[in-house]
């Protein structure tokens, strides 16, 4: 049991959602909304002022709080949020994109600024760096494709084997 503990516990370091890109990429953060009637979404950056990166609410994209640096380099993946995608296209990345991006989705819309209360569905820690380590390239895009999944389906092994260990010993102890 303490195997799989440590086990769980390298996987679960092991999945943060770290990009990595070079100056000049274009990049895509996924994020799956899974909302059917998606009425707002929300990129943002905390440590910038204003912190919008995009705001898409009213089927339209509102650039009136977005921060100036992101004009006309963001855009939805999918405009129409087909199957809740919400993922984020950022072009013609540089060192000053590097930092904090927060995925956020409502199923309502707030009249004045679309401050969107709930927690974060994806966090993306994103560095720019000169090298272009282990990323996988397709087209002109740059996509990362987070360790979450794995982690999940790691654990999910994991706990398979803890149950058929169990299994195992209940077998015997019946005989």
């Amino acid at each position: 049991m303490d195997k799989l503990v440590f086990l769980l516990v390298l996987l679960s370091q092991a999945a943060s959602d770290v990009v990595r890109v070079k100056p000049g990429d274009d990049v895509i953060l996924p994020c799956q909304a899974g909302e059917a009637s998606i009425r707002a979404v929300e990129w943002s950056r905390p440590d910038l002022q204003p912190e919008y990166v995009f705001l898409y609410k009213s089927r339209l994209s509102d650039p009136t709080y977005q921060h100036p640096s992101f004009k006309g380099r963001v855009q939805l993946v999918d405009r129409e949020l087909k199957d809740g995608d919400v993922s984020l296209i950022l072009k013609n990345v540089s060192s000053n994109d590097a930092g904090t991006y927060e995925c956020r989705v409502a199923a309502s819309e707030s009249s004045e600024k679309a401050v969107i209360e709930t927690e974060p569905i994806r966090i993306y820690q994103l560095e720019v760096s000169g090298s272009n380590s282990g990323d996988v390239m397709e087209g002109n895009y740059r996509h990362y494709y987070g360790l979450g999944a794995a982690f999940v389906l790691l654990c999910l092994v994991a706990v398979g084997l803890v149950v058929q260990k169990y299994k195992r010993q209940e077998t015997r102890t019946a005989c």
